[in-house]
């Protein structure tokens, strides 16, 4: 082959990488810290306004929030592996297909989580949390941006996330999916991702509220998303989902908030 060929497969090489490094889907997969998103706040319809949801996602109200940065991505195993090197804190039990750096943690409590983000803002002199319900909605509907898309990120569920007939007994490398108009990954789909809030059956008034931090107390946490277990149904990203707070699953992981 002549020298112009080569040169012109080095070029193509260079703007694949280019291209994958400007998606996320490089640079995030190799972050010991997660990535943050700023969303800037804004009023917006939290709950099922298309008439499509359960009961618990009713009634559609207005939530108003302030800004707020959030995880590009769910947590790594990769970051998590970080924290615990940190902090010499052993690595939970692993599910079947084994830690894979790339793909998200799971076999973690809600107590677990709400110590890595305690860690992580130490680490960084900035305070990090899980998300409220209605944070971690509002994000997955893509913000101030958002195009009212079923899912986070399209319409196309196949497209968004990684759920039970595309992701058969275990999870996947996160951020191979279409992002949402924030830039965000996977949040509908590849795992479930715990949120601050206990579970209630039904929103508690239809209206106007100002960043609501759902129940005092409770017997489940509020997680989100859906998962490599749930069918695409459960992909949209106005349905809810609960689990025990103690009680670590292979298919529940999480993404932080940073606070303005």
């Amino acid at each position: 082959m002549d020298q112009p060929y080569y040169s012109k497969t080095l070029l193509w090489i260079l703007i694949l990488i280019c291209v994958a490094f400007a998606s996320g889907r490089v640079y995030s997969q190799q972050q010991t810290l997660p990535d943050m998103v700023h969303v800037r706040g804004s009023l917006f319809t939290m709950g099922d306004d298309q008439g499509s949801g359960e009961a618990d996602e009713r009634p559609a109200h207005l939530v108003k929030l302030k800004g707020y940065s959030i995880a590009k991505t769910e947590i790594t195993v990769l970051q998590w592996s970080t924290y615990c090197s940190s902090t010499n804190r052993a690595m939970p039990a692993p599910p079947e297909w084994g830690w894979i750096d790339h793909h998200p943690m799971v076999n973690i409590t809600w107590n677990d989580a709400m110590d890595f983000c305690k860690w992580l803002s130490a680490e960084t002199g900035k305070r990090y949390r899980l998300p409220t319900e209605a944070e971690w909605e509002y994000a997955a509907r893509g913000g101030r941006l958002s195009k009212g898309f079923v899912f986070s990120g399209g319409n196309d569920g196949d497209k968004a996330g990684f759920y039970k007939a595309l992701s058969p007994d275990q999870t996947q490398p996160i951020a191979q999916k279409d992002s949402n108009e924030l830039g965000l990954y996977d949040m509908s789909g590849n795992v479930w991702e715990w949120v601050a809030d206990w579970y209630a059956p039904a929103y508690p008034s239809p209206d106007e509220v100002v960043d609501p931090k759902g129940p005092l107390t409770g017997t489940y946490r509020i997680i989100r998303g859906c998962g490599w277990v749930a069918p695409l149904l459960d992909c949209r990203v106005t349905n809810r989902w609960r689990s025990e707070p103690d009680i670590p699953t292979n298919y529940i992981g999480f993404r932080p908030v940073m606070e303005d």
